[in-house]
């Protein structure tokens, strides 16, 4: 049995796949992978935007007309999910760095092999106002006046930047300059995630109530939270009722702290002394790069074409 839904879809979703993950095992290719994942996008490119046209109030009519919409895309870490993502053969590349970039243009959205990419990238100037609203290549930093850690599209040069060979590519043909490559990471890709989440999706669309129709979306959204479980923040908890055992817990270098239920429970919590990297973490890492891949190719290929200038991101 399972104490959680996201427990039961990822063991449901190995033994359906019959897939066998690779774990990473050199420290230096999860620290890689840990540091290209930097999660989901949100932002607001404006700070105030007002629709004016007909069906709005106080329509100006000597104004040009505007208007808000909201769009969202269905299943969009489905879609990823669908894609083509890594599962083994993991090694550094240790061919010519430069000719690293013109092998990139040999490999499709399909090929067997696939590159992460650490490289240090230019965004020209002439790029800077038609890119504005939704810049490539977002990155984690600490923004002026915050002390938060956040996620940033930027226009700003980048160095040692981890990146999915689909997301470098769009980015590449888009004008931003690879300026060198420090390291490329190469594994085994194919579509083996694709039926199970195809059939969670098929399930979905024949549910007949909302409980059913949210637990069929929670089994694809779970596996990509499983893929991205952070085993570095897991303790040792411990539920004390004996004095003599909770000097004993309180003087272990792993101590952390301790809560107190009762005057005769309470409960302490300890650091791990050892981190076991049991969680295939570059799935997530696909998911989120493709995730992005998509959202770009739209606002580009989309959006963009068919509107030119007249449409601005809020």
């Amino acid at each position: 049995y399972y104490y959680t839904a996201p427990g039961f879809t990822f063991d449901a979703m190995l033994r359906y796949t019959d897939v066998s993950l690779e774990l990473l095992t050199d420290y230096d290719m999860v620290l890689f992978v840990e540091q290209g994942i930097r999660g989901g996008l949100v932002q607001a490119s404006e700070r105030y935007c007002r629709a004016n046209n007909p069906k709005t109030p106080g329509y100006d009519a000597e104004k040009p007309s505007s208007w808000l919409v909201y769009q969202d895309c269905n299943n969009l870490y489905g879609y990823a999910m669908g894609e083509y993502m890594p599962y083994g053969g993991f090694k550094w590349y240790d061919g010519d760095l430069n000719r690293s970039l013109e092998l990139l243009n040999g490999m499709t959205d399909k090929s067997d092999v696939g590159r992460i990419y650490e490289v240090d990238i230019a965004y020209p100037d002439n790029l800077h106002d038609a890119h504005n609203d939704l810049p490539f290549l977002p990155r984690n930093a600490v923004p002026p006046g915050s002390k938060v850690n956040k996620l940033m599209a930027t226009l700003e040069r980048k160095e040692r930047y981890i990146v999915h060979y689909r997301n470098l590519k769009q980015a590449i043909a888009n004008g931003l300059i690879v300026e060198k490559v420090h390291r490329v990471l190469e594994f085994q890709q194919s579509a083996w995630l694709a039926e199970y989440i195809n059939l969670n999706t098929s399930m979905r669309k024949k549910a007949g109530n909302e409980f059913e129709r949210d637990f069929f979306k929670l089994l694809n959204n779970a596996v990509f939270g499983k893929t991205m479980e952070c085993v570095r923040n897991r303790i040792a908890m411990e539920l004390v009722s004996c004095p003599r055992r909770m000097r004993k817990l309180i003087n272990k270098p792993t101590f952390k702290h301790v809560t107190t239920y009762t005057e005769t429970l309470a409960a302490v919590s300890l650091q791990k002394s050892d981190v076991h990297f049991s969680k295939p973490i570059y799935v997530g890492f696909a998911v989120l790069e493709i995730s992005k891949e998509l959202m770009y190719d739209y606002h580009y290929n989309v959006m963009r074409r068919h509107y030119n200038d007249s449409i601005r991101l809020m």
